[in-house]
């Protein structure tokens, strides 16, 4: 019997997570699989979770947000084992980019039906992701949030740390290096997508294909506070791709360097600070989705 590995963040969504887990591991054991079921306490333990998953697992599934997908991701990224995603985060990216909903019966069918589709699998300095990444304002918040979160966070909890990053962020020169060429010295903020979602109504990257071998670039000149808020509301309007300060770009390496210490997230969770190589590996992972 093909077995399933349930990995949970107990803290996501305000513990909506443990709620979710309960109900997939009923719905995946009436599909006739067996199921194991972890709960993480520490950040890591979900990437040595998913390690630990033998080659005749059907999927390992992560019940969280996009960090614990990323770890659950991390853990299973060299090996033929499907990744499932119980979308139970804040915002769950790559969850809403492939239609995968927070629905235990439809997530249990997918893995029982071994449903799934093909997604570009890149890397990050040593960092696999298969959603999005960044250098600078954006990953400065989530450095902050990242040291003071002991607690379920909720839309509420990024109202500080966005109003503190208005006033203490300085926005340091990023040099930007494309397949080679060097495109900018002076960017202040830089977003790397390998889909389209960003992150709530944000689709900062909306030209992604997740399944083109390319990473979709978008960086913005002299960036600044004011630029950052214009940034955003062109985003919500749609026309920020013609925005004076910024560039769209898409390539296979991007290589980010700073005199400044910038920091970086991948998939929403802090990964560290400039000097990083964000690359599409040429190989893809197999993500469990259920039928449209």
């Amino acid at each position: 019997m093909s077995k399933v590995r349930i990995i949970v963040n107990p803290i996501s969504g305000k513990g909506r997570s443990r709620v979710l887990a309960e109900e997939l591991a009923t719905e995946v054991a009436s599909c006739g699989l067996d199921v194991e079921t972890v709960f993480t306490q520490a950040k890591g333990e979900a990437m040595e979770a998913a390690a630990e998953t033998g080659e005749d697992y059907a999927a390992v599934c992560a019940v969280g947000g996009d960090g614990t997908m990323n770890e659950v991701l991390n853990g299973i990224a060299d090996r033929d084992i499907p990744l499932a995603i119980m979308p139970a985060g804040l915002s769950n990216v790559v969850a809403v980019e492939l239609g995968i909903p927070a629905d235990a019966c439809a997530v249990a069918n997918a893995i029982a039906q071994e449903n799934t589709i093909e997604i570009d699998l890149c890397i990050a300095s040593g960092r696999y992701f298969i959603g999005m990444g960044g250098a600078g304002w954006d990953a400065h918040i989530v450095h902050s949030i990242a040291q003071s979160r002991k607690t379920p966070l909720g839309f509420p909890g990024y109202v500080l740390p966005i109003a503190r990053s208005l006033v203490s962020y300085s926005f340091p020169n990023i040099t930007v290096t494309l397949d080679g060429a060097r495109v900018s010295e002076k960017a202040g903020m830089v977003i790397v997508d390998n889909v389209k979602q960003y992150g709530g109504p944000f689709k900062v990257t909306n030209r992604a294909d997740f399944t083109d071998n390319l990473l979709d670039v978008y960086l913005v000149h002299r960036a600044s506070h004011i630029e950052m808020l214009k940034l955003f509301a062109g985003v919500l309007w749609g026309d920020h791709t013609r925005h004076g300060n910024a560039k769209y770009l898409r390539g296979k390496k991007l290589e980010l360097a700073s005199r400044g210490q910038v920091p970086v997230h991948i998939d929403g969770e802090a990964c560290g600070h400039l000097p990083k190589t964000f690359e599409t590996t040429g190989k893809k992972k197999r993500v469990v989705v259920p039928k449209q």
